[in-house]
């Protein structure tokens, strides 16, 4: 029997993008998480005493910014060697050789198989031949030929294991590399295709066993759901077992919320904690950024089409209420809509939404600084590029200036009668 890891896509130290305007979300922890989660793939491989360790491209996320990216990997290794557990790798699209521009010297356990042409490592333990791994590492990073097809014949009487960077064939969410034909894969009668670049894991086929493990951490809200390796351990030809293990230190999830019937804060907040419920979020015992998606006709929709912010906060205080400080809101999405006309709180606004725009208005006149963030993330911002110069002059009393408080605050004033007056033609017109 043999037993080994397959991992992909690491993608170590990865760049944080649009997580500075994300405020709840643990930003240091999800800066790391590639990292822990490449410490407990080590941590597994040592615990469950596997034969090799393999290596599906793209272990970096591209030319590193200073080399203690290539420092950490290179301490980890050195642990899996302290344990006598060789790892044999690729590179991928994103860690191609002419990508990384000042690779370090790996430890002797370390196998990178070559980019010019398909190699075939053979794995020895104790002299004895566990395995055989055929493959080849990108050069470039837009591969776009098949590399597969010039993978050699299997050794006999020992497992034979491909590994490749490959999109197959096609994918609508990653670009197409080195792609590959499954029946061509079929034909080549190996034991195991341990496949990288797709990074939501799939067992595409078990006979043989076509697999991609995703990758080891996800790294934004498109990759969703438990992140890990899959540990696999042959009897013979063709008798696998593939256990998947999780290997993440936090976690993504879209929640959807229906808030169908709702009038209330009461109601919106029982509505939030049973999906907590439900999902058994509160028992988690990891992280979690969380993107909520409100849905359903609610009489509660103007309110929260007025303050989105307070929703949000008042969802981020229930999430750290019931789940153990481990439930960050990533993004609040308002897909819910106002009751139809025919119904009796159709068209018109609750007393509450009222009494939250004239809180609101009052708050930003009182608050400059917030009055002008605001415009500033606004179409107002783009409007004053846009105006023609003589409008913009300072001395003329009908100038448009969005970006001049004193311009705007006056307006304010009028904002909370118009919307009442609105409001009270709307409710005449039932």
């Amino acid at each position: 029997m043999i037993k080994f890891i397959h991992a992909a896509d690491i993608h170590l130290d990865s760049p944080l993008r649009g997580l500075a305007q994300k405020e709840y979300l643990p930003a240091d922890l999800i800066r790391s998480a590639t990292r822990k989660a490449l410490t407990n793939l080590v941590n597994l491989a040592i615990d469950e005493k596997v034969d090799f360790v393999l290596l599906a491209g793209d272990l970096y996320d591209r030319n590193w910014d200073d080399s203690a990216t290539g420092f950490y990997f290179i301490g980890e290794m050195k642990r899996l060697e302290g344990n006598k557990i060789p790892v044999i790798m690729i590179t991928g699209n994103h860690d191609a050789v002419t990508i990384i521009k000042k690779p370090l010297p790996y430890p002797d356990n370390v196998v990178i198989l070559d980019s010019k042409k398909p190699q075939s490592h053979h794995i020895l333990k104790e002299e004895i031949l566990l395995a055989v791994v055929h493959g080849q590492s990108f050069q470039d990073k837009a591969v776009t030929s098949n590399l597969a097809s010039k993978y050699p014949p299997p050794i006999p009487g020992t497992i034979n294991i491909g590994i490749l960077h490959t999109s197959l064939e096609g994918s609508s969410e990653h670009d197409t590399y080195a792609p590959a034909d499954i029946q061509e894969l079929i034909l080549k009668e190996y034991d195991y295709w341990a496949l990288g670049h797709i990074h939501k894991r799939e067992v595409v086929r078990t006979n043989p066993w076509i697999v991609y493990p995703g990758n080891i951490q996800g790294r934004n809200i498109r990759e969703t759901g438990a992140k890990g390796c899959y540990l696999v351990e042959f009897e013979g030809h063709g008798k696998a077992k593939l256990d998947f293990r999780d290997l993440d230190v936090f976690r993504w999830l879209t929640l959807e919320i229906d808030l169908g019937g709702i009038s209330d804060k009461q109601g919106f907040l029982e509505a939030v904690s049973i999906v907590i419920g439900e999902k058994q979020l509160d028992e988690t015992r990891i992280p979690h950024g969380i993107r909520v998606i409100l849905t359903g006709e609610t009489p509660f929709h103007d309110q929260l089409a007025f303050d989105t912010n307070w929703a949000r906060d008042e969802i981020q205080a229930l999430f750290i209420d019931k789940g153990n400080n481990q439930l960050f809101v990533e993004k609040l999405v308002l897909e819910t809509k106002a009751p139809s006309k025919g119904d009796k709180h159709g068209n018109s606004l609750s007393e509450d939404a009222l009494n939250i725009i004239h809180k609101t208005i009052d708050s930003l006149r009182k608050d400059p600084e917030s009055l002008k963030k605001l415009i500033m993330d606004s179409e107002l911002a783009d409007l004053a590029k846009r105006i023609p110069g003589p409008w913009r002059e300072e001395n003329d009393p009908d100038a448009i200036l969005p970006l001049d408080i004193n311009w705007l605050a006056p307006l304010l004033d009028q904002v909370g009668p118009f919307i009442e007056t609105t409001d009270r033609k709307n409710r005449g017109q039932r």
